[in-house]
């Protein structure tokens, strides 16, 4: 549309235009629609807008450093940047104001995972999903990991109390009209790959990066090569530490085995696809957009499940609220324990090193009475004392890996007897 509208030649034509458009339109609205999302998946609105507050704020205060020679990807908590600097274009990525694909591609995803919860008839939500999923499919490719969580949403809700269709015959055929829609859609880059490289199966990435080596180029995907490598994974996680240690924290302890199922689908296959692909260097925020979200949604559900009453609620907050503001370790001159962000604000190396961990610690005792209050520093501190010891994301990548399994199971039971 811009390209008609401009009659562009070149994408710096419509670069302003796009950033602009992405920025001031499309990020707000998919704020927007992730509050419907949450809502639609039984948060109450404190909870949902505390998830999206959380989201849009967070690109102006965090930030992260990255040393490639040194091989050290710190975070910090800042106040926001202007001008030419690195941390202003990262609060740029992060806030959607950008020309690149990735503020279209998350608000599409969005809207097909609205689509899968809104209430109405089965096959026409299946039909409407179907399609806006295969456009999100067209804008970025990798959208395709988020299949298995529209699945769960659509064939859960099919399963509930007077869900009429259910049975192998119709399920299947919608099903089947579904998978045909999406096709459909995504048949569109197939006819152009076939037009442009003579192959329905050959995308466009072949021409970037054409100059490296076999698994290093970003037509790969995802290979074991480059997980094994270990770089790109130690920048994906480590520049992110305080939302990963923060949300996998919380789909680990969260009792709910719906929303736990629904938020773990929704962001652990996008975090662990990039783990392991090649480009994933260039960014470590905007290739995984989608799922931030879903781990603050985690977090934010966590706190009002486990700080209802009087006595609970203030060291629930507490430990979650120091959890994000020091799960941001910088691993600096190859020391094996970290120097925080929030180093400045504490007189003495040695308070710097071990007042952190006393917050939490004094959390958890006194939270004793409230199990998941305990819960939460307690696992918090184990993962943060592993992920000081192997800083190279292989711990949290771990978890990620056995909480996805988990939902996939979760997901099973699920379907077959919803809310059990």
């Amino acid at each position: 549309p811009l390209i008609a509208l401009t009659g562009a030649q070149e994408f710096n034509d419509i670069s302003f235009l796009s950033s602009f458009v992405s920025g001031f339109l499309i990020a707000p609205g998919t704020l927007l629609t992730v509050f419907f999302v949450l809502r639609h998946l039984g948060m109450g609105r404190r909870t949902a807008g505390a998830a999206v507050l959380m989201w849009a704020v967070l690109p102006f205060f965090y930030h992260h450093c990255p040393d490639w020679s040194n091989r050290i990807f710190s975070a910090l908590w800042g106040m926001p940047k202007t001008g030419m600097g690195f941390f202003h274009y990262m609060t740029l990525i992060g806030t959607g104001y950008t020309g690149m694909s990735d503020p279209l591609s998350t608000a599409l995803v969005m809207l097909a995972i609205l689509a899968a919860l809104l209430p109405g008839s089965l096959p026409r939500k299946i039909w409407l999903t179907a399609g806006i999923f295969g456009i999100a499919s067209l804008v970025r490719l990798n959208n395709i990991f988020m299949a298995p969580l529209l699945a769960f949403l659509i064939l859960r809700q099919a399963r509930q109390p007077g869900a009429a269709w259910w049975g192998f015959r119709p399920a299947a055929g919608y099903l089947l009209t579904g998978m045909a829609i999406y096709l459909g859609v995504v048949s569109i880059q197939l006819a152009v790959n076939r037009w442009q490289f003579g192959s329905l199966w050959t995308f466009p990435y072949v021409l970037h990066a054409v100059d490296l080596a076999p698994g290093d180029r970003p037509v790969d995907g995802f290979t074991m090569h480059t997980l094994l490598k270990g770089i790109n994974l130690r920048y994906l996680l480590e520049s992110n530490f305080a939302v990963m240690l923060a949300g996998l924290t919380a789909l680990l302890l969260l009792p709910g085995r719906y929303q736990r199922t629904a938020l773990a689908l929704w962001a652990l296959p996008m975090i662990l696809f990039f783990g392991g692909y090649s480009h994933t260097f260039c960014d470590p925020v905007r290739f995984i957009a989608v799922a931030f979200p879903a781990l603050l949604a985690g977090v934010a559900v966590f706190m009002a499940e486990n700080g209802a009453g009087q006595r609970g609620t203030l060291p629930v907050t507490v430990a979650a609220v120091w959890l994000l503001l020091i799960g941001v370790p910088a691993r600096c001159g190859g020391l094996p324990l970290p120097h925080w962000g929030i180093v400045q604000l504490m007189p003495g190396a040695a308070l710097a090193e071990i007042g952190p961990l006393l917050p939490p610690l004094a959390i958890a005792g006194w939270s004793l009475h409230r199990r998941r209050g305990g819960l939460l520093a307690a696992v918090w501190i184990v993962l943060l004392c592993l992920g000081m010891l192997w800083a190279d994301g292989t711990v949290l990548y771990l978890l990620a890996g056995a909480l996805l399994l988990r939902a996939l199971m979760d997901a099973g039971r699920e379907i077959a007897r919803p809310g059990c």
